[in-house]
């Protein structure tokens, strides 16, 4: 880059944009400092003032976003609670619901047996089924 030429002018740039920068924030210290020039000195004032204002709304606004962040936060906790309640309950259900399968798969089975059972009896004593 240097062959070209490109980075000397490219310092140049940079030296010259930082002098520029310079002035520009001298002349406004010197602008707010300077109490002859009544005029800029009080349209700074009030223009500090203006943020002064702003920031004041600004802060409270955050303060009313905050709060209803907090009370959206805690009605997310209670909700997160009835959540863990509701999983709680279901899971006890799903446990009560296999328990009787379980227990109809028995009862079936039993009938069975007991069904099985009556007609081997029935055969044996030449009865009919009734």
């Amino acid at each position: 880059m240097s062959d070209s030429g490109l980075g000397a002018f490219a310092a140049y740039m940079l030296g010259r944009n930082s002098a520029s920068c310079a002035e520009q924030n001298s002349r406004f210290i010197s602008a707010l400092f300077d109490r002859s020039n009544a005029a800029s000195y009080d349209q700074v004032l009030q223009l500090a003032r203006k943020g002064v204002r702003a920031v004041q709304t600004l802060g409270e606004r955050l303060d009313s976003l905050n709060a209803e962040l907090a009370a959206v936060r805690g009605k997310s906790a209670d909700l997160q609670k009835q959540l863990a309640a509701a999983n709680a309950a279901n899971d006890e259900l799903k446990r009560q619901l296999e328990a009787e399968k379980a227990h109809s798969v028995m009862l079936d089975d039993r009938l069975f047996d007991l069904s099985m059972r009556h007609a081997r009896l029935c055969k044996k004593t030449n009865t009919k089924d009734s």
